[in-house]
């Protein structure tokens, strides 16, 4: 069967011919009368003479619920005060089809795990008594079942959607790889059946998808994360990095580009033996050993400091510990990976680390559990999530790199602060002498002890408060992206200068991942160490008793502070002044008194400069507070656009959004996968006679299984070497359909509309 994304791979989709088709194609049952086709009639469905309420019924094929059967699920209906649930029983009977892989195109994206199978039902009641019983006690249910077969027709795995109450949608599933053909089984209840009055089945691409476990890679980029962290931070402590007696003199002035460039060197051989996994066992081999000698390397890192500078403070040597384990975490799940074996007791924990463990419900989330919609309605609502927006890998792994960072850098400077040789403790010991002459009764021990006091809990509120607060608000770049996506989609390019002839390229999108983690690590950091000196600022208040009150003293009776609060006063009385006597009811600006009015202006426009003088120190405090979290952010920029240029962030940002758009826009997807199944070129499938001496034995044999009768050898030559002349005769004698114009012109007219408004 050839591929078309919007023809049906189903044969027979109304279920009219049932053990009717010979061969392996069409439905087909046990025996015969196992399902059955019920002919679609009107009933009147009311419970009295007096009125008509016509339901219209049948056209359907659904189980016999005439023909006894065993079951492979009962309920009882014993649980419907606590569930909601009636009684529904699933019969053992199925109704089966098969469809095939083929096409170079399709076999290759089911060959890279990058293809969804949908199937798609049209569900209707069978007959009147379906109705009743459906009012009275009874559920509708349905099972379906895939098996999957390999080119050489050997069963390669299978799987269930368990039971589906009163659905009429079946979830996709991803197709394995390798799979050439699908066994398909519908099983049904049989009291209340669901009848089917089409049945709709696809394989829509998964673009970008096709990697062999997002869970495993998101690990490998926690293993890079670790080695970023400490990088990021003697960059900004102006420290030596691991590479520093290694690099000759001459390249240490680029130390910081080269120190990057090696991690990357150094996983470089992780991720392309982590997408060479499923293929090649010697990349399983090179990808253990490549992980075994980055932990060690991160082991020779750490220790000293967990040995020497963290044991010195139990509750620090603890606290780090902890901090450690997603790290330990991450490279036990890679290594796992890298050393699976079906075969072996490997499958076992395989299994339990990507499949039982997240299975384990909790009684908490019990009914989050039994309502999963609820649950997706409720993420949906908290980030800003539209349901047909896909949020790109790009954010996914920039989001989670960074939020495994900023979780390490919270102990890190918790235990650079206030730990053991700390700076708060170095501080307050060098300047407490001469900070506590600010108190009536200079008590330098006294002084000490309370200031260490509320310098820890400055440093908590700095560190876990303001930490914790920089990565839930870093989260708000994909409720961000989705509004971005959604208005670009539009063709609404507001987010850039010169809007379609913007200046973005590719180039700004490569380094989005880097941006995200820089200007989010660096800015949590500085936001931070703003929140500690903060906290400084109002312990020396509290502790200096001189300098405390020198300073109410100048705030309370200073001119400038003072007339700040009276210029707020007034503007409040000329506010209520300007709506009661000069603005009509109901209206903001429709004036009445327009001449009493223009005086009123004069007057009031001059005395606003006390407030505006004012106003300005506010404001400059509010952004010495507030830029910092939020520049922290690369989605965002408050500059001008004649700076906006110079910020990497921002430009990082436009450059993924129009590379998502460029290249992951449903509209261009859809007309793709339509167009698919008539792009296939003639050019890349050479006749195998005139081929054979530029192919040795075996690859000619891999050849013709590639091309499985797809198209006949000796049909695609002829046609290849066909004239001009030769076609236009052809033309001229077959029968011209006189609205193939008509038909053909519309067609481009709809696309060419379709696309103009969903530019890409």
């Amino acid at each position: 069967m050839g591929y078309d994304s919007k023809q049906n791979m189903f044969q027979d989709g109304i279920c009219q011919q049932i053990n009717e088709i010979d061969g392996d194609v069409g439905w087909h049952t046990m025996e015969s009368d196992d399902w059955m086709y019920y002919p679609q009639q009107t009933v009147n469905v009311s419970l009295t003479a007096a009125t008509i309420s016509a339901a219209l019924v049948g056209g359907c094929c659904a189980p016999n619920r005439y023909k006894t059967s065993g079951f492979l699920f009962q309920d009882d209906g014993r649980t419907y005060s606590e569930t909601g649930n009636k009684i529904v029983a699933i019969s053992d009977l199925p109704l089966m089809q098969n469809i095939t892989v083929t096409g170079w195109y399709m076999k290759k994206f089911v060959d890279d795990h990058a293809m969804n199978l949908t199937v798609i039902p049209s569900v209707h009641h069978p007959d009147k008594q379906s109705i009743f019983f459906e009012i009275a006690a009874f559920d509708r249910g349905m099972i379906m079942k895939y098996i999957f077969y390999d080119y050489e027709d050997k069963m390669i795995g299978n799987h269930s959607t368990g039971l589906l109450r009163n659905v009429i949608t079946i979830p996709d599933i991803t197709v394995p790889r390798f799979t050439r053909r699908v066994l398909i089984q519908i099983y049904g209840s049989r009291a209340d059946p669901m009848c089917f009055s089409y049945l709709y089945a696809g394989l829509p691409i998964k673009f970008l998808c096709r990697t062999p476990s997002h869970k495993v890679l998101m690990c490998i980029i926690v293993m890079l994360g670790s080695f970023i962290l400490n990088q990021a931070w003697n960059i900004l402590n102006s420290q030596a990095s691991i590479f520093h007696e290694w690099l000759p003199r001459a390249a240490k002035i680029v130390e910081i580009f080269l120190s990057f460039f090696l991690y990357a060197v150094y996983f470089y051989p992780v991720f392309l033996c982590f997408h060479a996994s499923y293929r090649l066992r010697i990349a399983n081999l090179f990808g253990a050993t490549t992980t075994c000698t980055l932990f060690g390397l991160r082991m020779a890192l750490d220790i000293p400091s967990y040995a020497i500078t963290y044991a010195r403070n139990l509750p620090f040597l603890v606290i780090n510990l902890l901090a450690a384990v997603p790290t330990i975490v991450a490279y036990s799940v890679v290594l796992l990976y890298f050393n699976r074996n079906h075969d072996s007791w490997f499958a076992t924990v395989w299994i339990l680390l990507t499949v039982s463990i997240w299975q384990i419900k909790l009684s908490s989330v019990t009914d989050m559990a039994k309502h999963p919609g609820v649950f997706k309605k409720y993420f949906r609502k908290l980030f800003g999530l539209h349901r047909y927006v896909r949020i790109p890998f790009a954010i996914k792994t920039s989001l989670s790199l960074l939020v495994y960072c900023l979780g390490q850098l919270i102990p890190l400077l918790l235990t650079q602060m206030i730990g053991v040789g700390g700076v708060v403790p170095r501080h307050i010991c060098s300047w407490s002498p001469y900070l506590s002459q600010f108190q009536y009764h200079p008590q330098p021990m006294e002084f000490a002890i309370s200031a260490f006091f509320y310098m820890q809990i400055s440093v908590f509120v700095a560190t876990v408060g303001g930490g914790g607060l920089c990565i839930i608000y870093s989260l708000g770049i994909i409720r961000r992206f989705t509004k971005d996506i959604l208005r670009l989609r539009k063709g609404d390019y507001f987010l850039f200068k010169g809007k379609r002839n913007n200046g973005i390229d590719l180039d700004d999108a490569i380094r989005f991942l880097g941006v995200v983690i820089g200007f989010g690590f660096t800015g949590t950091l500085y936001f931070m160490v703003e929140i500690s000196l903060i906290g400084t600022f109002v312990t020396m208040l509290i502790l200096m008793d001189r300098f405390r009150e020198s300073l109410i003293h100048h705030l309370g009776y200073g001119v400038f502070f003072a007339s700040f609060f009276i210029a707020f006063i007034v503007q409040l009385l000329q506010k209520c002044i300007t709506n009661l006597i000069f603005v009509e009811s109901r209206t903001r600006f429709s004036i009445q008194h327009r001449s009493p009015f223009l005086h009123y202006w004069y007057f009031m426009m001059l005395t606003s400069m006390t407030r505006a003088l004012t106003s300005y120190i506010i404001r400059t405090l509010k952004l010495v507070v507030r830029y910092p979290l939020f520049s922290l952010r690369v989605d965002r920029n408050a500059e001008t656009w004649s700076v906006r240029r110079g910020d990497g962030g921002f430009t990082a940002y436009c450059g993924m959004l129009l590379a998502e758009h460029e290249y992951n826009n449903p509209v261009v997807l859809a007309f793709i996968e339509c167009i698919l199944h008539s792009t296939q070129s003639l050019n890349s499938m050479p006749d195998v006679k005139t081929s054979q001496n530029t192919f040795c034995s075996h690859h000619k044999k891999k050849l013709i299984m590639d091309l499985e009768k797809r198209i006949s050898p000796e049909e695609a030559s002829r046609d290849m070497k066909g004239s001009d002349a030769t076609l236009i005769a052809d033309t001229k004698t077959k029968p011209c359909q006189t609205t193939s114009s008509a038909k053909r012109a519309k067609a481009r007219w709809f696309l060419a509309y379709t696309l103009s408004n969903n530019p890409g």
